[in-house]
């Protein structure tokens, strides 16, 4: 067999493993828009749940909508409840995911640096403060605050 023939057929296996991975761990293609939707829903749900003070309901919903479609804004509301349960690892881990998306906020590395402080991981809360001051600089001169 052509050396070049079986180069092909590795990539293609290669190729193909890596696609069929992706699709088993929900990753490729990604949320359908009935999931984006029924997640937004469920955002919107949790939100008047937090507002009457029921936690515990309020964080099923949140975990159901980022189960169907991961938001930022449901990661940062259960972030918020289990900060307020002491769970700071839990809050530490939505935050991170926020973090690792690319499209974090200044406000989301502020409440990360809080919470590594929190947890004594104090190089990576010094990390996450500088960025966010760094972010809220850069906003500023780009609206002539400075």
């Amino acid at each position: 067999m052509n050396v070049w023939l079986k180069v092909a057929a590795a990539a293609v296996l290669i190729v193909g493993g890596g696609a069929l991975a992706l699709v088993l761990a929900g990753v490729w293609p990604g949320p359908s828009a009935a999931d984006q939707e029924r997640a937004r829903a469920l955002f919107t749900v949790a939100q008047a749940q937090l507002e009457r003070g029921d936690q515990g309901a309020a964080l099923q919903s949140l975990d159901q909508s980022i189960d169907l479609a991961p938001q930022n804004d449901a990661l940062r509301a259960r972030a918020s409840i289990y900060i307020a349960r002491s769970d700071f690892d839990a809050a530490t881990r939505d935050m991170n995911e926020i973090v690792g998306r690319g499209s974090a906020l200044a406000a989301d590395y502020s409440l990360r640096c809080w919470l590594r402080a929190h947890g004594e991981a104090l190089n990576g809360a010094r990390d996450d403060c500088d960025r966010a001051i760094e972010m809220i600089e850069r906003m500023q001169k780009t609206k002539g605050f400075s």
